[in-house]
C-alpha cells in the first residue's frame, strides 16, 4: 500500500450526519488544484480561479444540508452550529496567520508588513473581502504581495453562514412551504446584482457577499432538496461528466479574471452543482474514476492546502526579489502539500475529533486567546507602520514612497459628475486665473503646479477624474461619468472669464495609441483611439481658444519601471542591481500617436506645448530617481510628490509668457 493509501486508510472521514460521499472530496481536490496551478502559473489553466466558485457550491450544499436537517428535526442550535464552524475553520487559520506574521516580520519591507497587519485583523473578523474591495484600486499598493489575499473567500463564506441559519429558521417558521422559493429568489437577485455591478465596479462584484452569495445559494438549493433526484443511471452519468467538463473547461478556456464573476461564473457553478446532484442518488463512472486515493486525500487536506499555498508563493517571490517563478514552482507545490498535510493531521484533525479542546468552552476560549494574540501582532505591524526600524534607513525611506499620502487625492476620486475646483497656488492670490485639467497623471503633477503658482503669487484650481481624459465630446466606456464631468468643467471655464489659462495634462499614451489601456469613443459613435483622439484634442483646444483661454499642453510623462519604489527598496535591501531605466527611444515610439495628433492640429491655434520627456530623459534613458536614490515615481507612470517637486524649476523655466 502506497503512502496515500496508508494515509487515506488511516483517516475516518469526518461527518456530522448522513453518509460520506467521497466524490465531494474528489471535487474539492479538483477545485483546490485548479487554484494552486493558477496561482503558481503551472500548465494551461488561466481560469483556475474558478476553483473558488466550486468550493462555494460544495460549502453551500453541505452546510445547508446539515442546518436544514437539524431544523426539521428540532435539534438546531446556534451554539452547536458555530462550534462546528470554529472547529472546522479556526485552528488551521490561526496557525497560518501566526506563521505568516512571524515570517513576514523577518522578510517583508515595512509597507508590506503594515498591509499584512491590516489584512490579518480583517481576516480575524471575517471581513477581509470588504477590506480588499475597499483597498483595491488605482491608487493603492499592489495586493499580489499580500500573503492573505486569498482570505477574502473565507470571509464571504462566513458572512453567508451568519445570515443563512437566520433565513432558514425564519422562513421555516413563517412560510414553511416557501423555503426553496426564498433561496431561489435570493440566488437570482444576487446573480442579477453581480452582473449589474460588474460593469460599474468590478472589484465589488468580485469580493462582496451581496454579489457572490448566489454561488453558495446554488449549493443551498441542492441542500434543501429543491432539485428532483436523478433516477435514470444514464442521465446520472451524463450529468456527472457534463459537470466536470464545465469546471475543467472554464479553467482552460477562461483567459483572465476580467469580467468575472458576472454571468460566466454560472458555468463552473452549475457544473459543480450538476456533479454533486448526480451523486445524490447513486455513484457514477466519473465519480469512481475520480475516487483514486491520492485525489481523495488532496480533497481531505484541501482546506489547509488552500490556506498555505498562497503565502508559500508570495514568500518565494519575495526571496527571489520578485522575479517570475521558474522551475522552483514545482518545489512550491511540494512544500504546500507538505504544510497542508501537517496542518491537517497535527491541527485540523485533533480539534475536529475533540482530542484537543473537547468542550465547547475550551474551544471558544482557545479561539478567543489565539485571536487576541494574532490581533495584537497585526496591530503592532499596523500601528508601527511595518516596524521600519527592522531595515536600513535608506531602504525604509524608499519603501515609504510606495504608500505615500497623495496630495489632492480627494479631487479625483469623486463618484459624481460635479466639477468641484480644488484650489492651487497662492491662497491670497485672489480669483483663480489658471486651471489645471486632467486625470490621475495630472493629479501626480498637481503638487508641482501648486508650488509653481504659489511662487508666482498666482491662484489656480485643479479639475480631475481618474481615467477621464480632458477632452470635449469623448466617452470612456469604463468611466461613464467622464463626459458629464468634462462638460461641467467646460461650463465652469465658459462662465469664469477671470480664468485666462488652461493647462491640459493627462496620460495621453493611454488614450492615443490603438492599444491604449482606455479605448475612447466620441459622441457620434466613432470608436478607436486613432480615429477619436486627434479630432477630440483639436476640438478641445479650439473650444478653449474660442472662449479666450490660453492653452498650455504638456505631453506624455515617460514611464518608469513597474512598481518602481518596491523594486528599488528590494534592490537596496538585497544588494542586487537596481531596475533598468526605460529607454527614451521606447517612449518616443509609444508616443508616436500622440505626436501625430499634435502635428495634425490646425495651424494658428496659439498653443504652447512642453514635452516632459525632455526634462526626464537624455538621448538614451529616462531617469526615475533623484541623486539620493529616492524615486521620482510612485508607480509606473505617476510622479511621486518628490518627483513633482523636482519639476517646479523646470516648469518655471519652460512656462509660456502668457501664464504671467
Amino acid at each position: 500500500m502506497g503512502i496515500f493509501g496508508r494515509l487515506s486508510a488511516a483517516i475516518v472521514p469526518l461527518k456530522t450526519s448522513g453518509a460520506y460521499r467521497p466524490e465531494i472530496d474528489s471535487l474539492r481536490a479538483i477545485a483546490v488544484v485548479a487554484v494552486l496551478l493558477y496561482h503558481l502559473e503551472i500548465g494551461p489553466f488561466p481560469g483556475g480561479f474558478v476553483g473558488v466558485d466550486v468550493f462555494y457550491v460544495i460549502s453551500g450544499y453541505l452546510i445547508t444540508q446539515i442546518i436544514w436537517r437539524e431544523i426539521e428535526q428540532g435539534s438546531f442550535t446556534f451554539a452547536g452550529f458555530y462550534e462546528r464552524r470554529v472547529r472546522r475553520i479556526a485552528p488551521a487559520l490561526l496557525v497560518l496567520l501566526l506563521a505568516t506574521l512571524l515570517v513576514a516580520t523577518v522578510l517583508f519591507l515595512p509597507t508590506d508588513l503594515k498591509l499584512l497587519g491590516e489584512s490579518s485583523i480583517a481576516t480575524l473578523i471575517f471581513s477581509s473581502n470588504i477590506y480588499f474591495s475597499a483597498t483595491a484600486g488605482y491608487f493603492t499598493s499592489i495586493s499580489g504581495l499580500n500573503p492573505l489575499l486569498h482570505m477574502w473567500t473565507l470571509a464571504v463564506e462566513e458572512q453567508f453562514y451568519i445570515v443563512l441559519p437566520l433565513v432558514l429558521l425564519l422562513v421555516r417558521r413563517r412560510a414553511p412551504t416557501h423555503v426553496q422559493a426564498t433561496l431561489a429568489a435570493n440566488a437570482l437577485a444576487t446573480l442579477a446584482a453581480c452582473v449589474w455591478m460588474q460593469g460599474i465596479r468590478a472589484t465589488s462584484s468580485f469580493y462582496l457577499i451581496q454579489y457572490r452569495g448566489w454561488e453558495l445559494m446554488v449549493g443551498a438549493l441542492l441542500g434543501v432538496g429543491a432539485v428532483p433526484r436523478i433516477t435514470r443511471p444514464l442521465l446520472r452519468e451524463l450529468s456527472a461528466v457534463l459537470g466536470i467538463a464545465m469546471i475543467i473547461g472554464t479553467t482552460v478556456l477562461l483567459e483572465s479574471e476580467k469580467g468575472f464573476p458576472g454571468w460566466i461564473a454560472s458555468v463552473p457553478v452549475l457544473g459543480a452543482a450538476l456533479f454533486i446532484h448526480a451523486g445524490e442518488s447513486g455513484t457514477s463512472l466519473t465519480a469512481r474514476l475520480l475516487g483514486w486515493k491520492p485525489i481523495l486525500y488532496i480533497g481531505l487536506i484541501s482546506y489547509s492546502l488552500y490556506l498555505w499555498h498562497w503565502p508559500v508563493a508570495v514568500f518565494s517571490r519575495y526571496l527571489n526579489q520578485l522575479a517570475p517563478l521558474g522551475d522552483e514552482k514545482y518545489l512550491l507545490v511540494a512544500i504546500s502539500l507538505a504544510l497542508a498535510a501537517a496542518s491537517y493531521h497535527l491541527v485540523e484533525l485533533p480539534v475536529r475529533t475533540r482530542a484537543w479542546f473537547g468542550t465547547r468552552r475550551a474551544l471558544f476560549n482557545a479561539f478567543l486567546l489565539g485571536s487576541l494574540l494574532i490581533g495584537a501582532l497585526g496591530g503592532v505591524a499596523l500601528l508601527s507602520r511595518g516596524l521600519p526600524q527592522r531595515v536600513a534607513a535608506d531602504v525604509a525611506a524608499v519603501d515609504a514612497e510606495r504608500d505615500p499620502a497623495i496630495p489632492f487625492l480627494d479631487c479625483v476620486t469623486g463618484r459624481g459628475t460635479e466639477a468641484h475646483p480644488c484650489p492651487l497656488g497662492a491662497n491670497g492670490g485672489g480669483t483663480p486665473t489658471v486651471v489645471l485639467w486632467g486625470d490621475s497623471f495630472a493629479l501626480a503633477w498637481t503638487p508641482a503646479f501648486d508650488m509653481f503658482l504659489e511662487q508666482r503669487g498666482q491662484a489656480g484650481v485643479f479639475f480631475g477624474r481618474a481615467a477621464c481624459p480632458p477632452l470635449v465630446g469623448v466617452v470612456n466606456p469604463t468611466r461613464p461619468r467622464c463626459r458629464a464631468f468634462n462638460d461641467n468643467v467646460v461650463e465652469y471655464l465658459r462662465t469664469t472669464p477671470e480664468v485666462d489659462t488652461v493647462i491640459l495634462l493627462a496620460a495621453w499614451n493611454q488614450y492615443a495609441p490603438p492599444d491604449g489601456i482606455h479605448q475612447i469613443q466620441d459622441l457620434a459613435g466613432r470608436k478607436g483611439n486613432v480615429t477619436v483622439f486627434g479630432p477630440a484634442l483639436a476640438r478641445t483646444i479650439e473650444q478653449l481658444r474660442a472662449m479666450g483661454k490660453q492653452v498650455w499642453l504638456l505631453g506624455p510623462t515617460p514611464d518608469a519601471p513597474a512598481d518602481l519604489p518596491l523594486h528599488l527598496a528590494i534592490a537596496l535591501q538585497s544588494g542586487t542591481a537596481r531596475p533598468e531605466p526605460k529607454l527614451y527611444s521606447a517612449h518616443r515610439e509609444r508616443s508616436q500617436h500622440f505626436a501625430a495628433a499634435l502635428q495634425a492640429l490646425p495651424p494658428g491655434l496659439g498653443l504652447a506645448y512642453s514635452d516632459p520627456a525632455l526634462w526626464l530623459c537624455d538621448a538614451m534613458r529616462c531617469r526615475y530617481a533623484r541623486g539620493d536614490g529616492l524615486p521620482l515615481y510612485r508607480d509606473t507612470g505617476h510622479l511621486s510628490v518628490l518627483g513633482a517637486e523636482s519639476m517646479v524649476p523646470l516648469l518655471a523655466r519652460e512656462a509660456p509668457p502668457f501664464i504671467d
